[in-house]
């Protein structure tokens, strides 16, 4: 009797993320405020994205804000992307804030999520971005 040789089977996960970059020159509190005012999101402030560096001692903190729809399986992240001292992705100066999209995407429409929060006059741009191209601190957190 011979048995078959032995096979494996390499399955790639796919990050569950959409990811936008926003300029807006107001806070991240009130940015939140403005975004749940659309009547889609419900933005509440959570625990800050700490970072550590090099020296253990030097901690960057980023201000987040969530907002969960349970409906759709979706979670809304919106973080700083400058602090105090360094950028979260450098290579996205020119953006004050990310907001990152995770869960069930299959429910989630990217352009009406662009269309809602682009209609807030205090928001200068928001855009998709791809996250699998960024080098950043930020890649290794998503």
């Amino acid at each position: 009797m011979s048995f078959p040789k032995k096979l494996s089977l390499d399955i790639e996960q796919e990050a569950e993320i959409s990811l936008f970059g926003i300029v807006c020159d107001k806070k991240i509190s009130k940015l939140a405020w403005l975004i749940n005012n659309t009547g889609f999101y419900d933005f509440e402030k959570i625990e800050d994205l700490d970072l550590t560096g090099y020296n253990p001692a030097d901690i960057n903190s980023y201000m987040r804000m969530q907002s969960v729809d349970e409906e759709n399986h979706l979670t809304y992240i919106l973080v700083e992307n400058k602090n105090e001292k360094r950028y979260l992705a450098s290579e996205l100066k020119s953006l004050n804030y990310l907001l990152i999209v995770k869960g069930g995407l299959d429910f989630f429409v990217a352009d009406d999520c662009i269309k809602s929060i682009n209609k807030i006059p205090e928001i200068k741009f928001i855009s998709s971005i791809e996250p699998e191209k960024l080098k950043s601190n930020l890649s290794l957190i998503l």
